[in-house]
């Protein structure tokens, strides 16, 4: 496959002359400009994108990083990202940290590196810990210094990040979802709430608790359950709340918010035993569709 190099041997240029032809970011004569081109077509050669993108600084390259794709929530996210870049002629390059802020920062590295011209990210950091202080404070750096990468956080606010940051209004979105339920005639309902050191949850636990107020309902610490927004914290907060739950006391309604899936507790006619049934939606507003 024919480089730059034979190029500019066959023209008779300049390594930079054949350069400046084919980006455009020099003048040339146009004599040296059709020789340039004859000799390209001669010799069938296409320029690197990343090669020309190195060139120019720039890459055409979005790069996103997210902490899970197990995550549902991603998938129409991650349609929305790749329609607007498509859009404006570039490419999305989507990485998962896996859940580890250690892996975030080596994306996060890996993309600075290859020069992404901007870096969207749902990041792990998070205000309560003193020890990623140096880390929230490199992404402040990157948009004001020479490498100019913006960077857009996704879903959770780092007060100490001084960058744009694109979230939903967790504590109404909650609100609004538990008082449908209140609608449905529904009392005596469960959440299964994120970590408390995310601000989205506890944003959301406060929307639940302000519904619950609003409606004189009683706010009952046992049916609030801790999950880390992935499936297998969910299935475990559903067992404790069984478990957990006095007898013929159990929850009739479930606010999940650690995924898009949600379920309601009931009794069986024919048992005693509360049984776990498939949601309808006149019983419950699934409450990350109704967020995103």
């Amino acid at each position: 496959m024919a480089d730059i190099k034979d190029v500019a041997k066959l023209a008779g240029v300049s390594i930079s002359t054949v350069s400046n032809v084919m980006t455009g970011k020099k003048t040339v004569s146009p004599a040296l400009e059709e020789r340039v081109l004859k000799a390209v077509k001669e010799l069938g050669y296409h320029a690197s994108p990343i090669a020309q993108g190195m060139r120019n600084s720039r890459t055409n390259t979005i790069g996103v990083v997210i902490s899970s794709f197990q995550r549902v929530f991603f998938g129409p996210m991650l349609k929305g990202i790749q329609d607007t870049v498509s859009e404006a002629g570039c490419v999305m390059n989507v990485l998962d940290s896996g859940g580890s802020l250690e892996t975030e920062k080596r994306c996060v590295k890996y993309l600075v590196a290859t020069k992404a011209d901007g870096i969207i990210m749902e990041s792990l950091a998070y205000d309560s810990d003193p020890k990623q202080e140096k880390y929230v404070k490199g992404l402040n750096a990157l948009g004001n210094s020479r490498k100019h990468i913006p960077v857009v956080l996704l879903e959770h606010k780092i007060s100490a990040a001084r960058v744009d940051t694109v979230m939903v209004d967790n504590r109404l979105s909650a609100r609004k979802a538990v008082e449908h339920l209140i609608g449905c005639g529904r009392r005596e309902i469960a959440h299964i709430v994120g970590p408390d050191y995310v601000s989205v949850s506890r944003m959301r636990l406060l929307g639940y608790q302000d519904a619950l107020k609003e409606n004189g309902i009683p706010f009952n610490e046992k049916l609030v359950v801790k999950g880390d927004f992935l499936p297998l914290s969910g299935y475990q907060a559903m067992r404790r709340l069984f478990q957990t739950g006095e007898k013929k006391k159990f929850p009739r309604c479930l606010l999940r918010t650690t995924r898009w899936q949600s379920a309601r507790f009931g009794r069986s006619k024919k048992q005693e035993k509360p049984f776990l049934a498939k949601l309808r939606w006149q019983d419950l507003i699934i409450f990350s569709q109704a967020l995103w």
